[in-house]
């Protein structure tokens, strides 16, 4: 029963897997308000039960993706960063200097990505994503 669910486990992430791919190769050549949940059916090979039993639609999964890419910040880290307690000025730059360092290693290593969400007609709601996620943990740092 146990390797049942790991193998139902494995099977949901490579489908997963699947649809992000073939979203970003549509991305690629096609407008997100273009993009279809039967053309990303077809591009991933997957029917349009499966599609849904992960995603509710295509925003979900335009959302979903655009977290996964901003997580690439590490935005969640930036938190102890800024923690300024106990911490000398230098040790402080120190590990604002790493954090960014480490974040724009991360974009760098999607850059493809990054480009694409950037790029397409979805841009305006990665950004807005963006400069949402970033504003939320910058108050939840200086309300600290």
């Amino acid at each position: 029963m146990e390797a049942d669910g790991r193998k139902q486990d494995m099977r949901f992430k490579v489908i997963e897997s699947g649809i992000r791919i073939a979203f970003y190769s549509l991305m690629q050549t096609t407008p997100y308000d273009k993009i279809t949940v039967t053309d990303l059916c077809n591009e991933a090979k997957i029917s349009r039960k499966t599609f849904y039993a992960h995603y509710s639609n295509m925003d979900a999964l335009l959302q979903a993706m655009s977290e996964q890419l901003l997580n690439a910040f590490n935005l969640r880290g930036m938190k102890s960063v800024f923690r300024y307690e106990g911490k000398t000025y230098k040790e402080l730059v120190k590990g604002v200097r790493r954090f960014c360092i480490d974040g724009f290693k991360n974009v760098r290593r999607n850059s493809d990505r990054f480009h694409i969400m950037m790029h397409n007609s979805s841009s305006a709601v990665f950004r807005n994503m963006m400069t949402d996620m970033l504003r939320e943990y910058m108050s939840e740092i200086i309300s600290e």
